[in-house]
């Protein structure tokens, strides 16, 4: 990862955002060059967690929106935050 760092490169992490916890949280704030996408297969938790077995759409939420107050608190714009959603058709209407 630090040849990445040294050459520019972003490193991306997927995550289904369940282990997140304050610590990993704060460090990866702090990290330069860090893009962390979070996977959502759902509009609601219904669906979301059906289809990612173990999942709680909620605390992943919760997760995001406190990395988010984190960044802006900080003043960080080190790291990027996206969610990712792989539709199919089970949750493809909730996209509509």
């Amino acid at each position: 990862m630090s040849t990445c760092r040294r050459t520019g490169n972003i490193i991306k992490f997927n995550t289904n955002g369940m282990l997140f916890d304050e610590e990993i949280m704060e460090k990866a704030i702090e990290e330069k060059g860090y893009s962390i996408a979070f996977s959502m297969d759902g509009a609601t938790p219904l669906t979301n967690n059906s289809i990612r077995k173990g999942s709680k759409m909620n605390y992943v939420l919760d997760t995001i929106n406190k990395i988010q107050n984190k960044k802006e608190t900080k003043n960080s714009q080190l790291l990027k935050l996206e969610v990712v959603f792989v539709g199919m058709s089970r949750n493809i209407e909730e996209l509509l």
